[in-house]
């Protein structure tokens, strides 16, 4: 169940039209971030990554959007991750860069929130408190 309501939280990201969020952003406040998605609108999906890169402000971040199906994956089962939506608001945003391929957003969180339901099927009742 998990997989499929983050599958379909990133779906609805991926079709969120790029005009209408910059729209949306266009507004005090927001202007920035409006004109920064404006830059990148018409970009494909390396265009984009490879302008993210260089733009990124913190020393570590073209690392992670290099890797960044791992940070997917770590950014799921983060601790807190609530900040940001919670892995609902995460698979959204995911969606909304296009970054991700389907098949491979759906393999990486296939295997991000597999260790739980594996360990309840393993090992049974031990894993739950009684």
């Amino acid at each position: 169940c998990t997989l499929v309501g983050l599958t379909a939280s990133y779906m609805v990201g991926r079709l969120v039209p790029l005009g209408k969020l910059i729209a949306f952003m266009d507004r005090p406040g927001m202007t920035r971030a409006a004109a920064f998605l404006k830059s990148i609108e018409k970009l494909d999906g390396q265009q984009r990554l490879q302008v993210l890169i260089e733009k990124a402000p913190i020393r570590f971040l073209p690392f992670l959007l290099r890797h960044r199906y791992l940070s997917l994956a770590v950014a799921l089962n983060l601790p807190g991750n609530f900040i940001v939506g919670g892995g609902g608001g995460i698979a959204l945003f995911a969606g909304i860069s296009r970054l991700f391929s389907v098949p491979a957003f759906i393999l990486t969180v296939a295997l991000a929130v597999s260790p739980v339901p594996l360990a309840v099927f393993l090992l049974g009742r031990h894993v739950l408190p009684s």
